[in-house]
């Protein structure tokens, strides 16, 4: 457990706290991610109602991100909002534990711990990426902590419910808010950030075509992600894999994602940011046409997520890096709150449609469509205008 900081050290680089805070809430993220849709299933909800269920949740994404941001920009305190964010999700998941898991309870307090969600992650983040500005090859370092936590979360999920039960998910996630909430108020606020008054709207960065081809490729990578993030444990336990297995491939996936954090400054900085991200695409919609043709193959399986290094550790560190260049640092936690937004709109829209047509279609084809979506985001990773000769800091 990590002491508060002093106000001689407020000028340092808080690295210990802010990979804590990482490796707890991410360890959140690898119970819920895996496990939350064999856990609805197991209660009973179908498929259309578990879509409804996300659908509703990432539905919130389309404004409150925004707010988050503008508050964050507004008065600078953005580990206060996060502290606040965190005890909401903590009260969201002693909810669940106690409430009839009715849909209309579920539905309800779900739409609740999303809208509080959606303040915590870009909000970190932004104020991750204010403390390594100077040393942006730290923010690898710091990330990859997430990254442990989330594949630490997974294997030992997967162990967990198989002996105990997918009944006990809700219990195990709320004491991991509650560790959560402790690191967030150990990690210290961002005080040097004075912002009285608000600058330009980070909409009229719109006007920029960078911006806009930024947007159109995050829009296509995150949709393609959709079936994955919804729907990848239960298409996997569809195809025969156990819940101990699961959770092996997805903490593989979060082991690849981890060692590309650890050494993405040496594994970036001989390319350009353009030419980085137009392979990434590429391997991305590679990634979910594997998922798609390979479903009984563990060995396949095994590849495709190897290949989560580069479809989301990859994209990640570049979408920060030009969300770092492409809006001014007032409008950063505006800006992380539009790409939520972005996320939110992409993966609730998708997840109606996979819900809806799961069962008619099958899993197979709703990766191929996956693999589609993710191609088409190569066009507008091309237009951008960096310069493969200017390298990646």
């Amino acid at each position: 457990m990590y002491s508060p900081v002093s106000p001689q050290l407020a000028t340092a680089i808080p690295s210990k706290r802010l990979a804590g805070f990482y490796f707890f809430v991410f360890c959140v993220f690898g119970i819920f991610m895996p496990f939350w849709n064999l856990y609805l299933e197991q209660l009973g909800f179908s498929k259309l109602q578990i879509g409804a269920f996300t659908t509703l949740g990432m539905l919130s994404r389309i404004v409150t991100p925004g707010v988050w941001g503008y508050l964050a920009d507004k008065t600078g305190k953005r580990m206060l909002l996060v502290r606040i964010a965190c005890m909401a999700q903590v009260l969201a998941w002693v909810a669940i534990c106690v409430l009839p898991h009715t849909f209309g309870y579920m539905a309800a307090v779900l739409v609740f711990y999303a809208v509080f969600q959606n303040g915590i992650i870009p909000q970190f983040e932004a104020a991750a990426m204010f403390w390594v500005k100077q040393q942006q090859d730290l923010y690898g370092k710091i990330r990859l902590w997430g990254s442990l936590g989330f594949m630490a979360a997974v294997i030992m999920g997967g162990l967990l419910f198989a002996q105990v039960g997918l009944s006990n998910l809700p219990y195990v996630v709320l004491i991991l808010t509650i560790i959560a909430l402790i690191n967030a108020y150990l990690t210290p606020e961002v005080t040097e950030v004075k912002i009285s008054t608000l600058s330009q709207p980070i909409w009229h960065n719109l006007a920029q075509p960078n911006v806009r081809y930024f947007m159109g490729f995050s829009v296509c990578i995150l949709l393609s992600h959709a079936p994955f993030y919804n729907f990848y444990s239960n298409y996997l336990a569809e195809h025969g894999f156990s819940t101990v297995t699961i959770g092996w491939l997805w903490g593989l996936g979060v082991m690849a994602e981890t060692l590309f954090f650890m050494r993405s400054k040496a594994l970036m900085q001989p390319f350009g940011k353009r030419s980085i991200l137009c392979f990434a695409v590429a391997v991305t919609s590679l990634r979910w046409a594997v998922v798609a043709l390979m479903p009984t193959s563990l060995l396949w399986q095994i590849v495709a997520q190897c290949i989560h290094a580069v479809s989301f550790a990859l994209v990640h560190v570049l979408t920060m890096l030009y969300l770092q260049t492409l809006f001014t640092p007032e409008q950063q936690g505006r800006a992380q709150g539009l790409y939520a937004t972005m996320w939110g709109v992409s993966i609730s829209l998708s997840a109606v449609f996979i819900g809806a047509n799961w069962d008619r279609f099958g899993g197979q084809m709703m990766f191929m469509l996956a693999s589609i979506v993710a191609l088409l985001g190569w066009y507008f990773a091309y237009q951008l205008t960096q310069s493969d000769a200017t390298k990646t800091t």
